[in-house]
């Protein structure tokens, strides 16, 4: 179970929002980990068989037809009567199967053997999130949009001290169940002296507004790296009201320090600071050690984080 309170500050609303905010602390989100799964089809190959028949002196034999190998074999052909020796397809799988000549008299029948191909191969399955409590989720496995998350884009925001830059998209190869994630990449260059201003970078997912009424909590894996990095918390938030722009938040000073994905449930309670009848807006927040905190480094690292299957029940 993750110790999670609310910190007393709320992303730049100023590219984020663009208006003011309550805020409230989440509660109870635990910490779990799970690998990515991948699934790889199967291939097969045939050969084909061999067929010799004795006849006549130099008469025409029959040819082999062309056996086909990989996903399905083929089948050889059959001689005609007569020929001293007329040899029958053989090399099923890719090769094509043999021409064979005989005699001019009239002898036993040869036929041709028979090539049977493998079955076909199975193709992958995609890997997608889906989740059987769901009402609404994305897991960003092909884009950014999700069930409940129409027409969705990314924008990111940090307080520009000592020159920091930020940036925020979607990342196809990383991934909580499957590849596929919203990434925020911050380089802050240095940290605050003002214990007024916090040093912090946000990425939110901002989609078109959902009735989120009767979903009680929103489920979000996040991943830092790497996870040494001087970071005082992090925090998963969620905007709602599009007029009143408000703020429910969840806060993080200890689980992210692993440097894997922890998950985290942010419980949504209408009121002053949630609306669940329009929900634009979610997101996470990183905030950097001030300045003097012991085991800082000289220059913070450059912070990657990363959120995935986002979830409502």
């Amino acid at each position: 179970m993750l110790a999670l309170s609310l910190l007393h500050c709320a992303p730049d609303f100023a590219s984020l929002s663009g208006g003011g905010a309550g805020h409230t602390g989440g509660t109870g989100g635990g910490t779990s980990n799970a690998g990515s799964s991948s699934a790889l089809g199967g291939s097969n190959a045939a050969q084909g068989g061999d067929g010799v028949s004795a006849g006549g002196t130099f008469s025409d034999g029959g040819l082999g037809a062309t056996g086909n190998g990989g996903s399905s074999g083929g089948e050889a052909g059959s001689g005609n009567l007569g020929g001293e020796t007329a040899g029958g397809g053989s090399n099923g799988g890719s090769s094509s199967g043999g021409s064979s000549s005989g005699g001019s008299s009239s002898g036993g029948s040869s036929s041709g053997g028979s090539s049977n191909g493998g079955a076909a191969g199975t193709g992958g399955t995609p890997c997608e999130f889906t989740h059987p409590k769901a009402r609404s989720f994305d897991g960003f496995d092909g884009g950014l949009s999700g069930t409940g998350f129409a027409n969705a884009n990314t924008t990111s925001s940090i307080n520009m001290l000592n020159n920091a830059t930020v940036s925020s998209k979607w990342d196809s190869s990383v991934g909580h169940s499957c590849p596929g994630s919203v990434r925020l990449t911050a380089d802050f260059k240095g940290y605050s002296t003002d214990s007024t201003n916090s040093n912090a970078a946000a990425a939110d997912l901002r989609f078109g507004t959902s009735d989120w009424t009767g979903a009680t909590q929103m489920h979000m894996w996040v991943k830092i790296s790497p996870g040494s990095t001087p970071l005082q918390a992090i925090q998963v938030f969620v905007f709602s009201d599009t007029t009143a722009f408000r703020y429910a938040s969840l806060y993080d000073d200890n689980a992210f320090r692993n440097g894997d994905w922890n998950e985290y449930v942010l419980s949504l309670n209408p009121g002053s600071s949630y609306n669940p009848t329009q929900v634009f807006r979610i997101g996470i927040q990183i905030i950097l050690n001030p300045a003097g905190t012991t085991g800082n480094p000289a220059v913070p690292p450059v912070t990657t984080a990363w959120f995935d299957d986002v979830w409502t029940e």
